[in-house]
């Protein structure tokens, strides 16, 4: 979900060779455009990141978080995570920065960055120390963007520069229509789905259903095909066509669909009428038109319901936000005067303020609206203008907390930056910035089920407060509800597919829709205030309330906790003592369920009433679980256990877990710590072989123009551990010369040694003669183990040597290699020894086909065979062949101290040696997100040498996610995950300094 700021988007780029003070931007004449206009990109130009600096100097809504040095290293911290190749150092003194990339290094002086022009120039000069030296297939561009974003951020995090397919995204979500077909598309097991056609668009008038596939869009499979590359396809101008082939259930073959473009609405606001005449009105954003829809849908539900509306429900739940005017036209709707929003620029130099207008106003229509986290920025301004105008109702959990106005200024490039140029103000100059709308009535909903139960749920997390660099606002008030109501939940059955409840058109009537209908129902003539309808929301919620806590009561019982209420006048004496322990040891292997089971006694003279305890923990599986003991008499004893799955794929660590408690009378003992420990199963590692069988084509082993064929691959777990969920995947890297016909493969599990052999297909278009490329992906779903590989093959014409079709026997006279195609000059896939006996299958030209067995074929010269005719070929014997062609991820080996050890120390040194046939280009180490450190390889020269390195990493306190990678390229690497705990505090890191390896603090 996107949390956007209320934006206007300005639709040309001012000319920006000069600013407002006079200065002159580097590289920014005439010359540069020109240069641009060529298609010759430099990085050290800086032509995007130059104009997004000189728009933050003149429009930032905060100078004084403009630190220049801090943005040229965030920038620079960018760049090391986008490129493998640069590490930087900044562990020398605050005044040098040290960058290398690859084997060469160079120390700047950033000193005398101070100002935005100053780092404008040390950027330059650090980009032509870092472009020669970049990989040919890093994307120069990406890097610029890279280092804009990491500059970016070191404001706020609403800041930040959208790259142009992100910026015509967001184009189309404001505009609220876009050219297509009109259906929700989405991935089942790698098959393009239609979640839900969209009524009276070109989709819904051909026929098109939910669950129907799109096997084929124009020439192009669709198989494995990624979802961004399916929407560009579907997508186009209004009134053009496109051809798509679709599948459905009880279909034996794909049917054809002609389908003309149109333009397609986004259905942004939905409405029913409910029961007693209330309207209920949902919005999903803020895009064009958004006001002027909500009150079509009011006009709609009036006739309906006799011109006599009882009250509305305005929905704005999970909505980011949107267009700013949009929040204050439908703010206007139900305001007859006063301030909807104020927006303050710079140090409140540029203040303007949104009035509402008497025409047109829904005046003494009673208003509630729902809200909760997910509700941003423009829904908040409708929220806070009805709340503080005394005019509606707020109910539900209070808001993300997002009170900043950003602009999007648009570049030639087509990349847009979204810049914070202001914050908004509330009626009565309020700000909300990092605090939220605080509901009048919070609705909090509990969970009690057989193995899980939240009856005090965490709601104030993933706000703005939660975001790295938020703003805050001296303006901002806290404050409390004005009522609490628990409620009961179901929680949503295992198997429901979340995007397909969020798509549904089937409307339900959830508990804060029926609570706010009651409140309308209760009020009356009353709602037409605030005051009015918070007393309505008073006496609807002392009956709820005694309804609900007896649900939980009854759902309670059967788990044996008596949650029943402390009486008014507790006779106990004394003070407190309740005690707790820890049952048994909290540890377990992946994949297993873990307990944590603790145990309290009451030791006091009184009673304990709705005794809990809650747990913190780095680790998010044993986090926010809670403890429920509920009433303990003098004396007795409790134990509950809270049960943890924790996924096959963990890795292992230890963590501790403390556990709060909380008591009716806060009696409650110390909070206790529980050390958890997970150790990781041994894991699976895929080896494979790759086969082009053409058997269905003239069976000469090439992709011919035209030609079906089969990629017979034969899969061996080559691991310790079991694979559970083995897949093969097959996806196009081209266009449509390339058809896949069946492009996933699931295999049977996979025990440590085993091999299996399977096959996916693919057609060479008739009219393609080059090259064409894949990626062949082999994958353990459950422990998500994968290697990966780009095949490439050349559509070529038929080699025209005749073919004859001769079963036999063909002896080997030597050693000899085996081709994959019948030609000398193809590649080797297999040797076999001298005197093996293979099967023949067919002669082409000099050449035989022979089978190795489980589907797999290569060509043998017939000058080196002896052929016999006869039907029964036997099957090769056990360990006469080897496979030259045999793909693998790299060997990795790492010695460290145990996997989810727990440390004292500030530092780890680990020793990894790994090796691959085809050499290894380099390997790098991050710790928490953080480069650390970067060696180059041998390359191809390194081939089958296995290559060691060692590094001292820094550990913070408390959890440390350690990823070591060593690639052969950007397809191909091996990959090894370490957490390590660290207790005590931080310590000084001494830089490590070794030739050719290069670390960071």
């Amino acid at each position: 979900m996107l949390l956007l700021a209320a934006a206007t988007v300005r639709t040309s780029e001012p000319t920006l060779h000069t600013s407002a003070d006079g200065q002159v931007w580097p590289e920014l004449g005439a010359a540069g455009d020109a240069e641009e206009d060529d298609g010759e990109y430099k990085l050290s130009s800086l032509r995007v990141l130059n104009r997004a600096v000189l728009h933050i100097k003149e429009q930032y809504v905060d100078p004084k978080r403009v630190v220049p040095k801090d943005m040229l290293l965030a920038g620079l911290e960018a760049v090391e995570k986008q490129v493998a190749e640069v590490v930087v150092d900044d562990s020398a003194g605050p005044d040098t920065v040290t960058i290398s990339v690859g084997k060469d290094t160079k120390a700047f002086d950033v000193k005398s960055v101070d100002s935005l022009w100053e780092m404008s120039f040390k950027l330059r000069d650090v980009f032509r120390f870092i472009e020669p030296r970049l990989p040919p297939d890093q994307d120069r561009k990406e890097v610029e963007y890279a280092t804009i974003n990491g500059m970016l951020s070191t404001l706020d995090p609403h800041s930040v520069l959208l790259p142009p397919q992100t910026f015509e995204e967001m184009k189309m979500t404001t505009s609220g229509e876009f050219g297509g077909l009109g259906i929700v598309i989405g991935l089942r097991e790698g098959a393009l789905t239609i979640i839900s056609p969209m009524d009276g668009t070109p989709a819904a008038e051909v026929g098109l259903e939910a669950k129907d596939t799109i096997v084929k869009i124009g020439d192009e499979s669709t198989v494995n095909m990624a979802l961004d590359d399916a929407v560009k396809r579907l997508r186009g101008k209004p009134g053009t066509q496109v051809t798509i082939w679709v599948l459905r259930k009880g279909w034996s073959e794909p049917r054809r669909y002609s389908i003309t473009r149109a333009i397609i609405k986004i259905i942004n606001v939905t409405h029913k009428l409910l029961e007693g005449n209330v309207g209920y009105v949902k919005v999903k954003n803020f895009q064009q038109d958004t006001a002027t829809d909500v009150q079509d849908a009011l006009r709609k539900m009036a006739s309906e319901a006799g011109q006599s509306l009882s009250g509305m429900i305005l929905d704005l739940r999970n909505n980011p936000g949107g267009l700013l005017e949009q929040a204050v036209d439908l703010s206007d709707l139900f305001l007859d005067s006063g301030v909807i929003v104020t927006t303050v620029g710079e140090g409140n130099k540029v203040r303007e303020e949104k009035t509402a207008r008497w025409a047109g106003t829904e005046r003494d229509l009673p208003v509630v609206v729902l809200v909760n986290g997910g509700s941003a920025s423009a829904s908040e301004i409708v929220a806070g203008a009805l709340k503080n105008q005394e005019r509606g109702l707020v109910v539900g959990t209070t808001t993300f907390g997002k009170g900043s106005v950003q602009t999007l200024l648009n570049f030639k490039d087509q990349s847009a930056l979204k810049l914070t140029i202001a914050q908004y103000l509330t009626p009565g100059d309020i700000s909300i910035q990092s605090i939220g709308i605080v509901p009048d009535v919070e609705l909090a909903p509990t969970t009690v089920g057989k193995d899980y139960v939240d009856l005090f749920p965490d709601t104030s997390g993933g706000r703005e407060k939660d975001l790295e660099k938020h703003l805050d606002d001296t303006r901002a008030l806290g404050g409390k509800p004005e009522l609490v109501l628990r409620h009961l939940e179901e929680p949503p059955p295992e198997d429901d597919e979340p995007d397909a409840r969020e798509l549904s058109d089937k409307f339900k009537v959830d508990f804060e829709i029926d609570f706010a209908r009651k409140v309308l129902q209760q009020a009356g003539p009353a709602g037409k205030t605030r005051k009015g309808l918070l007393g309505a929301a008073q006496k609807v919620s002392a009956t709820i309330t005694a309804e609900e806590e007896e649900k939980v009561l009854k759902q309670l019982q059967p788990l044996g906790v008596d949650w029943t209420q402390a009486p008014p006048m507790d006779q106990a004496t004394g003070a407190p003592r309740v005690s707790a322990r820890v049952i048994g040891t909290a540890a377990g292997e992946a994949g297993s369920t873990m307990e944590i089971k603790l145990e309290v006694q009451n030791e006091g003279p009184g009673t304990l009433h709705r005794l809990r305890g809650t747990s913190e923990s780095d680790n998010h599986l044993f986090d926010d679980r809670e403890f429920l003991f509920g009433k303990l008499a003098p004396g007795e004893k409790r134990e509950w256990s809270v049960k943890v799955k924790v996924p096959k794929d963990a890795p292992s660590r230890s963590d501790d877990v403390t556990v709060t408690f909380g008591e009716a009378r806060d009696r409650v003992p110390p909070p206790l710590t529980v050390r958890t420990s997970v150790k990781e199963l041994p894991r699976p590692s895929f080896t494979y072989t790759a086969f082009l069988d053409d058997t269905k084509g003239n069976g000469d082993g090439q992709l011919n123009p035209g030609e079906s064929v089969d990629l017979v691959v034969t899969v061996t777990n080559q691991g310790p551990g079991l694979a559970e969920e083995p897949l093969v995947l097959l996806k196009n890297l081209g266009g449509r010369e390339l058809f896949i016909r069946e492009g996933r493969a699931k295999l049977e599990k996979l025990a440590p040694g085993q091999s299996v052999t399977t096959k996916v297909s693919f057609d060479a278009q008739a009219d393609v003669k080059r090259m064409v490329e894949m990626r062949l992906t082999v994958l353990d779903g459950a422990m998500a183990e994968y290697v990966a590989e780009k095949l490439t093959f050349p559509v070529m014409d038929p080699v025209g040597a005749p073919v004859k079709m001769q079963k036999g026997t063909a002896t080997l006279g030597q050693d000899l290699a085996l081709l994959a195609e019948a030609s000398a000059q193809s590649p080797a896939v297999a040797r076999v020894k001298k005197g093996s006996k293979l099967g023949v299958e067919r002669l082409v030209g000099e050449f035989a086909r022979v089978d190795l067995g489980e589907g797999r074929f290569a060509f043998a010269p017939l000058s080196a065979l002896k052929v016999a005719p006869g039907k029964d070929a036997p099957k090769p014997a056990a360990g006469s062949i080897s496979y030259t062609l045999l793909h693998r991820a790299p060997e990795m080996s790492v010695t460290a101290p145990a996997p989810g050890m727990a440390t004292k120390e500030g530092t780890l040194t680990l020793t990894a040696t790994v090796t691959d046939a085809r050499g290894l280009r380099d390997a790098f180490i991050f710790v928490n997100d953080q480069k650390v450190f970067f060696r180059p390889l041998g390359g191809p020269a390194g081939a089958g040498k296995p290559s060691t390195f060692e590094a001292t990493l820094p550990l913070k306190k408390g959890t440390n996610v350690v990823n070591v990678v060593a690639r052969v390229d950007n397809e191909t690497s091996a990959r090894r995950t370490l957490v390590i705990h660290r207790e005590g505090p931080p310590e000084t890191v001494a830089r490590q300094v070794e030739p050719g390896a290069t670390r960071r603090r």
